[in-house]
């Protein structure tokens, strides 16, 4: 008996002396960068308040989170966004919405001001507000990999006619923007382009002013039921994968697709919520030569212009098409264009209805393929 309560005495006296591990507190400020101009987490960091960061910056994530109530980090420079690990599982997380400025002017992940380039390659950026704010003169963001939550917004703010922060240049090659209510929302004058990657929300993208240009890419709107309302602050549109709706400011928008998937209530709609007069909306025009689209395509009886060229449609849009030829399957579908020629001439079976092409244009079918 004794000689099993030394035992036990002898393991008490080493669990006693063994060091207590202790979970590391977050850091509160962002480590130095280094020679080379790189700031990497080696700690998740808890901001106090708004952090800037300024220079020639490749901020390396590291597989950490930077998080901060408010707006998360104020920008300047040329930034690069990353993470270096495997799998990319780094954050920038807005945590608690403030709108206390000037601190925490609303509560994104990032803002981005004057003269300011960034550039995020993978990670997530979390705002509560938006995720990105690109607001500045020559402001601009480049998307090539990653996540951003809670969409990509501009600020269309004027004074005396003169825009505030803009121009801006946003360009998405690829990642995800998720937009909850919704992924890029595109108030100011400036460019955006869609090359590739997935955008969705309740509507994916609505242009208020400036140059929208899509090459590529999913686009998707989760809201329904489609619905258009005036709002001389913010959106106007749920339940549109691109809404063009533009904005007190009277700004011109140009559109221009030539690809990339659009699904909603409305894959593509010009609306005019705010009664501008044909003056001002005839400075609205739209060019689809390419996409697939799965919802309506419809514009406003406005001052606008909306010409099909070229793309495969769920909904009948006869009334906007200029390119020859259109033709329609027998599953409803429509296809214009270089894109009906193809359609037709690369189907094995099924049936296809003219609806309008040039005299003498000829369309080569192969057997089991009905004209």
């Amino acid at each position: 008996m004794k000689k099993v309560i030394s035992i036990a005495l002898a393991l008490l006296m080493v669990a006693v002396m063994l060091p207590v591990m202790a979970m590391a507190e977050d850091d509160t400020a962002l480590p130095t960068a280094d020679a080379n101009g790189v700031i990497k987490l080696t700690n998740n960091v808890t901001l106090p308040k708004m952090t800037e960061i300024k220079g020639n910056i490749t901020l390396d994530l590291n597989g950490f989170t930077i998080s901060g109530k408010g707006t998360v980090l104020d920008l300047y420079g040329t930034i690069e966004i990353k993470d270096s690990t495997e799998g990319g599982n780094g954050k920038i997380v807005s945590t608690d919405r403030t709108n206390t400025p000037p601190d925490s002017p609303n509560s994104n992940g990032i803002w981005i001001n004057d003269n300011t380039s960034v550039t995020i390659n993978s990670g997530t950026i979390k705002g509560n507000t938006w995720g990105v704010v690109v607001s500045g003169v020559n402001a601009s963001f480049t998307m090539n990999g990653g996540t951003v939550i809670n969409g990509i917004t501009g600020n269309g703010s004027e004074n005396a006619g003169v825009p505030k922060y803009a121009p801006t240049t946003i360009t998405i090659n690829g990642g995800v923007v998720n937009g909850g209510e919704l992924g890029i929302y595109h108030p100011q004058v400036g460019k955006l382009t869609i090359n590739n990657g997935e955008i969705t929300g309740k509507s994916g993208i609505e242009m208020r002013a400036g140059e929208l240009v899509v090459n590529g890419g999913v686009i998707t709107a989760t809201g329904t039921p489609l619905t258009v309302n005036p709002n001389g602050g913010g959106s106007t549109t749920v339940g549109a994968a691109v809404a063009i709706a533009q904005h007190t400011t009277k700004r011109p928008i140009t559109v221009n697709i030539s690809g990339g998937t659009f699904t909603g209530g409305a894959a593509l709609l010009e609306a005019n919520p705010q009664t501008n007069p044909e003056d001002a909306t005839k400075n609205v025009g739209i060019v689809v030569n390419g996409g697939t689209f799965n919802g309506a395509v419809n514009k406003a009886e406005d001052g606008s212009s909306l010409g099909v060229m070229g793309g495969s449609f769920n909904s009948d849009v006869t009334d906007y098409v200029h390119a020859s030829p259109t033709v329609k399957d027998n599953n409803g579908k429509y296809y214009v264009g270089s894109t009906a020629k193809n359609a037709v001439e690369n189907a094995e079976s099924g049936s296809f209805e003219v609806l309008a092409a040039s005299e003498g244009e000829a369309l080569n079918v192969k057997p089991g393929v009905t004209i």
